[in-house]
């Protein structure tokens, strides 16, 4: 794999996130916006929910900025960048867990899943494969 073909598809990952966004907010479905709203009703009852959202801000903080600056290794080919990219996902898991309930449409979760396999194919490529040979650092 030369190292535009794995720029295309780093660039394809988030090509399929920001679709998911897009579909969400440009063809809301009437459906799920009467669930996610009586959900955050339900939330905001909840003192537990107060808590979990104060602690979700600053690690989505911490996640995005990993998230970007990881994007933009992997696509200078840093060797320190493969490394920020694997923490991000698991600096993300927490947030899965604290997130509290939500409900997406089918499509959304089409892109969001593509999108997720797309990165996982990603780690795959960068340790796993011959793409590694990109991330050694030769400064002596």
């Amino acid at each position: 794999m030369s190292k535009n073909q794995f720029r295309l598809f780093l660039f394809s990952s988030v090509i399929f996130a920001i679709l998911a966004l897009v579909v969400s907010f440009w063809f809301p479905s009437q459906n799920v916006d009467i669930v996610n709203d009586y959900i955050i009703e339900l939330e905001m009852a909840s003192p537990e929910q107060y808590f979990s959202d104060m602690l979700l801000l600053p690690i989505g903080i911490l996640v995005a900025v990993a998230v970007v600056a990881s994007y933009a290794g992997l696509l200078f080919f840093k060797s320190w960048a493969r490394h920020i990219y694997v923490a991000s996902f698991v600096l993300a898991l927490p947030t899965y867990f604290m997130g509290g309930l939500i409900v997406t449409s089918g499509l959304e979760d089409l892109l969001y899943d593509l999108s997720m396999l797309m990165s996982g194919a990603v780690v795959a490529l960068i340790y796993f494969s011959p793409v590694k040979e990109y991330f050694v650092d030769t400064k002596i």
